[in-house]
C-alpha cells in the first residue's frame, strides 16, 4: 500500500528535480477528459473512494477540497487517488515498482 507520506522524486526534461507526495491511496480516478466542473470532480473522487473501499476517507477528503478554490480541490483529488481509468492501470500507473524478470 501507498503511505501519504512517500515523496516520489523525478527530473524534468531540464534535469531539475521535482518531488511529489504519493496519493494517500492507489485508487484510479479518471480526471482528465471527464466534466470538470468541481461539484463533477467531488463526485468522481467520492464515488472512487466509497468503490475502492475507503469510505473512511469520503469524509476527511471533502472537507478539504471544499476548503478552497478549484485549483486547491484538483491538489487535494490528486492527493487521494491516481488519475486515471481502471484500464490504465497496467500500462500508465506512474508509481509501478519495477519487477523481478527473473521469474
Amino acid at each position: 500500500m501507498i503511505s501519504g507520506n512517500t515523496i516520489c522524486q523525478q527530473q524534468n526534461r531540464d534535469g531539475k528535480k521535482w518531488s511529489k507526495q504519493m496519493p494517500k491511496t492507489e485508487i484510479r480516478c479518471k480526471l482528465c477528459g471527464e466534466d470538470g466542473n468541481a461539484w463533477s470532480i467531488l463526485a468522481r473522487v467520492r464515488a472512487a473512494l466509497r468503490k475502492g473501499g475507503r469510505a473512511d476517507l469520503v469524509e476527511p477528503f471533502t472537507n478539504e477540497a471544499t476548503s478552497g478554490d478549484y485549483n486547491h480541490l484538483l491538489v487535494t483529488a490528486m492527493d487521494y487517488i491516481v488519475e486515471g481509468s481502471e484500464e490504465d492501470e497496467e500500462d500508465n500507473y506512474p508509481f509501478a515498482e519495477d519487477e523481478d524478470e527473473d521469474e
